[in-house]
């Protein structure tokens, strides 16, 4: 297992974090550790709201 990256929740969630992750589209907060050690940010979002990003990226003229 120590080959694996790891997923880490570096904070203890509320009562409000999982209504919030579900209704949001997201959940942030996150770490991957990787097999040497070194933690990384991350977050989870759902593909849904992925696209809607995406979508807002585009009609305002950003590269993505």
């Amino acid at each position: 297992m120590k080959d694996r990256p790891k997923l880490i929740f570096p904070r203890e969630f509320d009562e409000h974090e999982p209504f919030e992750a579900g209704s949001g589209g997201y959940l942030r907060h996150l770490q991957v550790e990787l097999p040497d050690g070194k933690p990384y940010p991350a977050f989870l979002i759902d593909p849904v709201r992925l696209r809607q990003e995406l979508d807002d990226e585009v009609r305002a003229g950003r590269p993505f």
